[in-house]
């Protein structure tokens, strides 16, 4: 997963917090922190949640800096095993800038499946 934010306020934001809810179908212990814009620290939180946080990120606001008012983090996760073709895996996060409200991500979807059909595109253009 990949979740980017863009600082959209008219203010620069001290720190960002990206708390995403893992959906159920997915394994909390196999979370593996990636890549991001800005050092941050992370942690998981009870059953299922897990927060980034990005302190002192100064992240400025898209009026002042368009191009540095955005920022992103990625993680990977494992789903559970043996999870049934079909299964829809849906997942979402919450940003906080500062201390304002939270701002919802979109939510991204993943439907379980195999024997997908796979096929060679054979060009014919001439050089």
């Amino acid at each position: 997963y990949t979740i980017r934010f863009q600082n959209t306020g008219t203010a620069a934001a001290h720190f960002v917090v990206v708390r995403d809810t893992l959906s159920e179908k997915l394994d909390p212990m196999s979370i593996r922190p990636g890549a991001a814009s800005h050092p941050f620290s992370w942690k998981m939180e009870g059953n299922g949640f897990v927060s980034f946080r990005f302190d002192d990120i100064n992240l400025p606001d898209s009026n002042a800096n368009e191009a540095a008012s955005h920022g992103f983090v990625s993680f990977k996760i494992s789903q559970k095993p043996n999870l049934p073709d079909g299964t829809l895996i849906e997942n979402r996060a919450s940003i906080y800038f500062d201390y304002n409200g939270a701002v919802q991500t979109n939510t991204t979807q993943h439907r379980i499946g195999h024997d997908f059909i796979s096929f060679d595109i054979i060009s014919s253009m001439k050089r």
